[in-house]
């Protein structure tokens, strides 16, 4: 074998060497793993630490959730497949791996945040539209399954204000859908009522509602939620003071709410 063919065959294989290790797993994404290897390779540098990535399909395939070692991060892909989805992956997880520190990619990654993965968990603090404003605070608890999601909440608050002294439990039932970071719900919704005002008075206003979440990612493990609904009730219920109006149960009532999200 001659001198100059023995040169090229070692720098061929110097240049094999020095490649950067990029290794990924793919559940149900609508591209292979040899899609997204590709398009990583055409945006990352040649060299430098091995790259292990797992790449989930969430929201019926239309969107992705790409997670590493540090971090997680949330794709949506509409209605791009094969390699054009996995480019749309590669141009959000080149940032991710900017973050990435040396790892093996033979051993098996440690667990990730769960930030979308099993039961999660949110603390709630809101406020209704009634003819005073009702104050609360409220546990949301919900199990997403394959971009859908079942919700509940209890809860329980009070009228700021008003002649009335009155309280609340709020009671929520729940069925959603969830795209990336975005949530619609519609379910039932039951607050049991308290008047502590004069001879008082117990009642309960049953009725429905619909709402709207941003969960804006915090941390790998932890999100800011912001909600905002709206109630609507059967009945209303009308309390007089010393024989005038003092209070009316709303029909309808708007709210919002904002509180903090976490994983189990």
């Amino acid at each position: 074998m001659s001198l100059p063919v023995v040169v090229a065959l070692l720098l061929i294989a110097g240049s094999a060497a020095a490649e950067r290790a990029i290794a990924i797993d793919v559940t149900g994404t609508p591209f292979a793993a040899a899609d997204l290897t590709t398009a990583l390779r055409a945006r990352t540098a040649g060299d430098g630490a091995p790259v292990h990535l797992r790449v989930i399909a969430i929201a019926g395939g239309r969107a992705v959730r790409i997670e590493s070692l540090h971090g997680v991060r949330e794709v949506d892909l509409g209605d791009a497949r094969g390699p054009a989805a996995a480019r749309l992956v590669a141009l959000v997880a080149t940032d991710l791996i900017d973050e990435l520190a040396p790892v093996s990619i033979a051993s098996e990654p440690r667990p990730v945040a769960r930030a979308d993965r099993g039961v999660q968990i949110a603390a709630l603090a809101g406020i209704a539209g009634w003819s005073d404003a009702l104050g609360s605070l409220a546990i949301d608890v919900v199990i997403p399954r394959d971009g859908w999601l079942l919700a509940f909440q209890a809860g329980g608050g009070q009228l700021l204000g008003g002649q009335l002294g009155l309280e609340a439990a709020v009671l929520r039932a729940e069925l959603g859908g969830r795209l990336a970071w975005v949530e619609i719900r519609a379910g039932a919704v039951a607050l049991p009522i308290l008047v502590t005002t004069g001879r008082g008075d117990s009642t309960v206003l049953i009725g429905g509602g619909i709402s709207a979440r941003a969960r804006l990612p915090l941390t790998a493990g932890l999100r800011g939620v912001v909600a905002t609904g709206v109630d609507g009730f059967a009945t209303t219920t009308e309390y007089r003071l010393n024989g005038a109006a003092a209070l009316v149960t709303p029909r309808w009532a708007p709210w919002l709410a904002a509180g903090i999200e976490v994983g189990l």
